[in-house]
Order: structure tokens, then sequence, then C-alpha cells
């Protein structure tokens, strides 16, 4: 197994908010290299909206679980599709000398068939979809071949970046687990239960008690 003091080993996560699986990342990443800097967004996040926690907390959270750096991933390429949102952070972690590798999980690794997103033929489809109305989203299943999920998206788009950047990285996939809702919640689901926990306290408090709670 690979280990050096002297090196470092990216991540780019949003954190909205942190889960086992951003924990269990962390922690693979930590056991092969020296270091482990987490490329972050800030106070809005790629979903367009404001985190739902500020991004000092986010970044908090991180390094109580093992992150040794927090950086902060530029405001325009947060808010963009995954291509823009993959080079983004790519192009924040380079600006760390220390930092030789990306880790990031995937969902499942993209069948044979797939046609890789780099390919000038698959992004003009992209694009001519996009022009049509269709979702980024969408718009990339259909080009691809069948890459829809959302980390297979973003992992497709880590890579082109590195590549794009000439950046010679080690590449750490992670497959992630089946999703279970009780033993490893989606940082969406997360989200649903932490908003519902605060809508009900806020119904109950006093007017002079909801600022303390916001």
């Amino acid at each position: 197994m690979y280990s050096s003091q002297h090196t470092a080993c990216g991540i780019i996560c949003e954190a909205n908010p942190l889960h086992r699986g951003h924990v269990r990342l962390i922690h693979q990443a930590k056991k092969q290299y020296g270091a482990v800097v987490a490329a972050l967004s800030g106070a809005f996040v790629q979903r367009g909206t404001p985190g739902f926690l500020d991004k000092w907390s986010r970044a908090r959270f991180l390094l109580r679980h093992g992150v040794d750096l927090v950086i902060e991933i530029p405001q325009a390429y947060v808010l963009q599709n995954a291509d823009l949102f993959a080079r983004g952070g790519v192009e924040a972690l380079s600006c760390i000398p220390a930092v030789s590798a990306l880790a990031f999980g995937v969902e499942e690794q993209a069948h044979a068939t797939i046609r890789p997103l780099h390919s000038e033929t698959v992004q003009q489809t992209i694009h001519r979809l996009m022009q049509n109305g269709t979702s980024y989203r969408r718009a990339v299943e259909e080009a691809s071949g069948g890459l829809s999920l959302p980390n297979q998206i973003l992992a497709v788009q880590y890579e082109n970046a590195l590549r794009e950047l000439h950046l010679s990285w080690k590449i750490l996939r992670l497959p992630r687990p089946a999703f279970d809702a009780k033993k490893a919640p989606s940082a969406s689901l997360l989200r649903r239960n932490m908003q519902a926990v605060l809508q009900e306290s806020a119904s109950s408090c006093k007017p002079d008690q909801l600022l303390h709670l916001l």
C-alpha cells in the first residue's frame, strides 16, 4: 500500500451535510496518503441553493473527521454543470503542491459500452440536446449511452479535468455501497430530515426564540 507523509490526496465535496459516505472516503484516502485536502463548495452549492449549513460549519465537520486542509472552490465553478464543477474542484486542489492524487466515490463503474464524455461527438450531442431544452443530466445519459448516476457523471468529469489540466495524479475510486436509508442516509435524505426537525422546532418556539434557532 502506498503511503507518504509528503503527499496528499484531494477530495471534492459539498458536505451538504457531511454523511457516512464522505467519512468513508476520507478514511480510505487517509490510509493511503499522508494527508487529505478537501475542495469544498462555498455559500451556495451546485444545485443553486444556499448550503443547508454555512461553509464554515461544513468545513469544521470535515476537519473533525480527518481532513487536514479545506479550501473553497470558486463560486463561479460551483454553480455550473458537472464538467465545470469538476474542473473548478481539480483546479483548486492543484494550487496545493502536496496534492498528487484524487479520491472520489462512484455508484458503479461505467459499462464498457458507454461512450466517453470527452469525445467531440458526445460533447456536440450534449450541446445540441441542451439547446433543445434537455437537462444536462438527461443529455449526458442520452449522448453517452447510459451514464446517468450523479457520482458516476462526476467521476468521469474529474478524470476529464485531470487530463485537460495535464495532471498525472493517482486516482482512488471508491465504489459506493447500495443505498441504505437507515445505515447510510444520503445527503438529500439528511437535509429533508433536518428540515423537518427545524420546522417542528420553529412551530413550537416563541418569537424571541426563533432568532436563536436560526
